[in-house]
C-alpha cells in the first residue's frame, strides 16, 4: 500500500518536472524569437536610414539644378516622388520603434541594454526627421519660386516671346558673315571692288566698294564657316577686305595652288568687317 502511493507521488512529480521543462523551453524559445524580432527590425530600421540618405541626395541634386534654371519637368516630379518615398520610410520607422517598445514591455525579457538600444535608434530618427522637415521646407520654398515664375511667364508670355524672338535675331546678326570672290574684272563688273589711292595711277590698291553690291554675296555662318573654298589660276589671290593676317592662312594643294582661305581664329577674323572678298589673280 505505502510503495503504491509512493509511486503515484514520484509520478506526479515526474510530471510536474517535465511540465516545469517544457514551460521553460516555450520561454526560451519566445526570449529567443523576441530578440531576433528585435534585432532584425533594428536592421531594417538602418536599412531604410540608408534609402533615406541617397534619396535626399538626389532631391538635393535635382533643387540643385532647378535652382539654377533647369525647370524640367522630370527634375520636379523627380523630387516630389522621391520626398514622397522618404516620408513614407520615416513613417514606417516610426511606427516600428513603437511596435518594439510595446514587445519589449510585454515580454518576460527584462534587458536595459535592449531598452537604451531602442532609446537611441528613436533619437536618431528623431533627429533625422527635423533635417528632413528642413528638406521640405526648402522644397516647399522651391515649388511657390516655381509657381510664381510660371504665373509670371504665363502673364507675360508674348513679351518674352518678343523678346526671345529679338535676341534670336540679334544672335543670328551676329553669326552672318558674307563673302564674293573671282577675279578683279569679275568683282568690278559686279559692283564688289574699285581702285583707290596711289599716285598718277601707280600703287592703286584694290578696295570694297561704298556702295557694294549684296547680292553677289554668299550668305555663311561664322559659327559654322572654318573654311572658303575656291579655284585659284596659279597666281596668287588677294584678300581684299580688313581681316588680321594671323587669323587666317590661304590653304593649297600638293601643286602649291590655292583652294580655300582656312580661318584660324573666327573672332578675330570677323573684329573689324563680317564682309570678305577675295581677288583671284
Amino acid at each position: 500500500m505505502y510503495s503504491c502511493q509512493g509511486g503515484q507521488e514520484t509520478n506526479a512529480q515526474i510530471l510536474e518536472l517535465e511540465s516545469q521543462v517544457d514551460s521553460l523551453q516555450r520561454a526560451d524559445s519566445l526570449k529567443e524569437a523576441t530578440l531576433n524580432e528585435f534585432f532584425s527590425s533594428l536592421a531594417e530600421i538602418e536599412q531604410n536610414l540608408e534609402v533615406v540618405s541617397e534619396k535626399e541626395r538626389l532631391v538635393n541634386a535635382d533643387m540643385g539644378y532647378i535652382w539654377s534654371g533647369d525647370l524640367e519637368e522630370t527634375k520636379r516630379e523627380r523630387v516630389t516622388q522621391n520626398m514622397e518615398e522618404i516620408n513614407q520610410l520615416m513613417t514606417s520607422n516610426m511606427s516600428t520603434i513603437d511596435r518594439l517598445g510595446e514587445m519589449l514591455q510585454s515580454s518576460s525579457i527584462k534587458v536595459s541594454h535592449l531598452q537604451l538600444m531602442l532609446n537611441d535608434m528613436r533619437s536618431q530618427l528623431l533627429q533625422r526627421d527635423s533635417t528632413i522637415g528642413m528638406l521640405k521646407t526648402h522644397v516647399e520654398v522651391l515649388q511657390l519660386n516655381i509657381d510664381s515664375l510660371s504665373l509670371a511667364l504665363d502673364s507675360a508670355g508674348m513679351a518674352n516671346l518678343q523678346l526671345a524672338n529679338e535676341v534670336y535675331d540679334q544672335r543670328r546678326r551676329m553669326d552672318q558673315a558674307w563673302y564674293a570672290h573671282g577675279t578683279k574684272k569679275e568683282l568690278k563688273e559686279n559692283g564688289i571692288i574699285e581702285r583707290k589711292g596711289g599716285f598718277l595711277g601707280i600703287g592703286r590698291n584694290n578696295t570694297l566698294k561704298a556702295d557694294f553690291n549684296p547680292g553677289y554675296f554668299t550668305s555663311i555662318s561664322i559659327a559654322e564657316t572654318d573654311f572658303i573654298p575656291f579655284v585659284d589660276k596659279k597666281k596668287g589671290v588677294e584678300v581684299v577686305t580688313s581681316h588680321p593676317q594671323d587669323s587666317y592662312t590661304i590653304a593649297t594643294n600638293d601643286n602649291g595652288v590655292a583652294i580655300g582661305l582656312q580661318i584660324k581664329d573666327k573672332e578675330k577674323f570677323w573684329r573689324v568687317t563680317h564682309f570678305l572678298v577675295i581677288v583671284i589673280k
